[in-house]
Parts: structure tokens; sequence; C-alpha cells
């Protein structure tokens, strides 16, 4: 399987530049606010049952506030289930997903080109969402999605929000 995501996201970021003279001193901490985005994702896997996907995902994107923009980028494990599969009918195109990995994430004012005001440094990335996978054209089954995401550092908590579509090529048998 191969899958490619777009979404927009609502979020922002807190926290210190990734130093360790600045994290916990609240001289550095930094708040951007909420503000809105967009980003993407991309994957690929196998399907180890019909109702079960595994693989490896890349995912992207930017939140931009009223003055700042956060970037973010990450990688890692991605698992889709489709919980209801043996009810049949439309049940089984719902399913759950969980993403695990390492990300980055930056937040700097808008306009300037020096330190950042936050920067997570290698960060923790976790995301879970639910989607539904009714629609096809060939071998490719996509449909939207929502789901919250979350990097997290010592110095970084980047949360967001997130409504997308799918699109999901499955091959084999």
């Amino acid at each position: 399987m191969l899958g490619l995501s777009a979404l927009a996201v609502v979020g922002g970021a807190s926290g210190y530049p990734n130093d360790v003279a600045k994290i916990d001193n609240a001289a550095y901490y930094a708040n951007t606010g909420v503000g809105l985005g967009g980003g993407g994702g991309l994957w690929l896997g196998w399907a180890l049952a019909d109702w079960v996907t595994f693989g490896l995902t890349a995912s992207g994107g930017a939140v931009s506030t009223a003055d700042d923009l956060v970037r973010f980028a990450g990688g890692g494990l991605k698992v889709d289930v489709f919980p209801a599969w043996s009810l049949g009918g439309l049940w089984q195109e719902l399913g759950v997903s969980l993403e695990a990995g390492i990300a980055l994430a930056v937040a700097d004012a808008h306009g300037t080109s020096g330190e950042p005001l936050i920067e997570s440094g290698g960060a923790s990335h976790f995301a879970v969402g639910v989607f539904y996978e009714g629609i096809r054209a060939w071998q490719i089954s996509m449909g939207p999605f929502a789901a919250l995401d979350l990097v997290w550092s010592p110095s970084m908590l980047r949360p967001l929000g997130c409504l997308g579509w799918r699109a999901v090529y499955y091959s084999g048998p």
C-alpha cells in the first residue's frame, strides 16, 4: 500500500529555544498562540490482513499564527486498523490510525531570520485519528479523516488538530 494525505491544521507551539541555558528559563519562554496551516503525509506499508495495515510514514507542515510561523516534519511507524471490518458494508471503511515516531519543530517570528523562538530538537511524535475510506477509484481508496497530533520534547510542546483527505493505493492479489 502507498498512502498520501493532505490536511488543514489548527494549533501552535509553546516552549523555549533548544539551548540548555534557556530551557525552563522564564525569560526565554514563548507561546505562539493558535493559528491555521496545512501539511501532508506519505506512507508505505503492508496490509497484514483485510482489517490492519502497518507501515513507515513521513509528514510535515506549517502553522501561521498572528506573529509566528511553526514548521514541523517527522517520520515513524503507522498502523491503520479497521475495527468494524467484520460488520461489513460501510462499517468496513471506517478506520483508526496511530502514528508514533520522531519529529523536529521550530517556531520563528514572522519576518525574522535570527534565533528561533522555540525549537524542539529531536522530539517525540504521536498522532491518533479516525478516517473513512469508502470512495473507490480503481485500486485507490480515499476519504476524509480527523486527527490529533502531538510533538513534545523538553523544550517544546506542539499540539495540532487536523482535518484532511487521504488516498491509499492497495495492490496485491
